[in-house]
């Protein structure tokens, strides 16, 4: 009976250092006067757990859960370096963070760094800026602390009449910019527009392109004969 108390107990400590994310990192940051947040991680079924690195994987009926810094993400399979600080996550990966929502097959989380990649159908549903956007990508790189973000591979802007396709975008989120590169192609009521790379100021809608490209502009009623 004492030895099974024991191994309990070793269980139930190392579960909770997994989950904080380390109870000295945050008592030592919390000397020093900086916010910190615990890391949780919520695990349906079991996990296994040797040398720092934790394993979970989804049940039947619910995914893992990873909480940490105002951002949620669910998996169906997590592994998760509590010493190095990074997650790798596999099948239905779900990301809320800051007004964003990013799904994907596949993601790498560096949590310490704020710098996650996705791959793998993913998809972004961005609210934070003047107006609501969505983004296609086969891969991205997204950084949490600007939410600024590169995406590669069938990439596809949509933004209420207007939407983009590229290789590849850089997209900075707090001026709005992106630029395309790549077979840009762009669409809205006004024009479609044909490029190699494009620069567009989301906010004040202005464009700029290099070719070889071609702006289509559609017919007035009157040139149409209506």
């Amino acid at each position: 009976m004492k030895r099974r108390v024991v191994f309990l107990g070793c269980v139930m400590l190392l579960v909770s250092l997994v989950a904080a994310g380390g109870a000295s990192a945050q008592e030592q940051g919390a000397a020093n006067g900086e916010a910190t947040e615990e890391r949780s991680i919520y695990y349906p079924a079991g996990f296994t757990m040797a040398d720092g690195v934790f394993v979970a994987e989804r049940s039947e009926t619910e995914l893992v859960r990873i909480t940490f810094e105002g951002t949620v993400v669910y998996t169906e399979k997590l592994t998760y370096n509590s010493d190095d600080g990074w997650a790798e996550l596999e099948g239905h990966v779900r990301m809320e963070r800051d007004g964003r929502i990013v799904t994907a097959d596949r993601a790498f989380l560096e949590i310490d760094d704020e710098r996650y990649v996705f791959e793998g159908d993913v998809y972004i549903e961005d609210t934070q800026g003047t107006t609501p956007r969505k983004i296609w990508a086969d891969h991205v790189e997204y950084d949490g602390e600007t939410g600024n973000l590169t995406a590669t591979g069938n990439v596809r802007l949509e933004e209420e009449t207007r939407w983009f396709t590229a290789a590849r975008m850089v997209y900075d989120a707090e001026n709005e910019i992106a630029v395309l590169e790549g077979d840009v192609f762009v669409s809205d009521e006004r024009a479609t527009v044909t490029a190699q790379h494009m620069e567009i100021d989301l906010k004040e809608e202005r464009f700029s392109g290099t070719g070889p490209g071609r702006i289509v502009l559609p017919r007035r009623a009157e040139d149409s004969g209506e």
